[in-house]
């Protein structure tokens, strides 16, 4: 199935290329650092009161991080998701072994959810800041950020359940799947209080799988 290898491998390298470019764009770069930018946007992500939004625009709201904020969420809603979904769904066919396989949708079900969530979450993040004088109006985001996180989290579960369950097995990929939800739940629950737990958790087993895709791709198609 080297198709399946070689659209996650593509797809995986154009996701990789837009989250860099999220903290080079126009009007984020005079605005934020790459670090502050992620604190920043994941603070948005969790906005539920005009005091959570305060806290990221300021008070008055800072019409330079309202347009670094609105540059930022186009790209997500119309490059960044498209490509992340794409490569979590070859790659999810690259370790099923096609779309015929039951157990790829133990991991494409929940992958709908969470990009679903995703857009929800990034729409009205737009509408926030194309009209902020009545951003109260679109709150809360956080009932969508979190759909984004549990479903893409349960996405990476199931392609851990195919990687023991399928063959060949693939341990390693299988333990490192899990890591996403355990990021998850220690953020949702407030277990642990670190800024990037969740992009750590995910680039655990979203990097591994792009990596094996290249020597997927190599191997001979059955």
């Amino acid at each position: 199935m080297r198709i399946w290898a070689a659209c996650a491998l593509a797809f995986g390298a154009i996701t990789l290329t837009w989250l860099v470019m999220f903290s080079r764009l126009e009007h984020v770069r005079p605005v934020y650092t790459p670090a502050q930018f992620g604190v920043a946007e994941n603070a948005f992500q969790q906005a539920a009161t005009t005091a959570d939004l305060d806290a990221v625009f300021g008070a008055p709201p800072d019409k330079a991080r309202i347009a670094a904020m609105a540059e930022a969420n186009t790209m997500d809603l119309y490059l960044f998701v498209p490509a992340y979904a794409l490569f979590l769904f070859f790659g999810a066919g690259m370790l099923a072994g096609g779309i015929k396989r039951p157990l790829i949708w133990l991991a494409l079900v929940p992958l709908v959810a969470g990009v679903i969530g995703d857009v929800l979450e990034t729409q009205t993040q737009l509408r926030i800041t194309a009209d902020y004088a009545h951003a109260a109006a679109f709150l809360p985001v956080r009932p969508f950020a979190w759909i984004k996180w549990f479903g893409l989290a349960l996405s990476a579960l199931g392609a851990s359940a195919i990687c023991f369950l399928g063959e060949p097995k693939r341990p390693i990929l299988g333990v490192l799947g899990i890591a996403p939800i355990v990021a998850t739940l220690a953020t949702y629950f407030g277990v642990l209080h670190i800024s990037s737990l969740l992009t750590l958790g995910f680039a655990l087993f979203w990097l591994p799988l792009l990596m094996l895709a290249m020597p997927a791709l190599l191997k001979k198609s059955t």
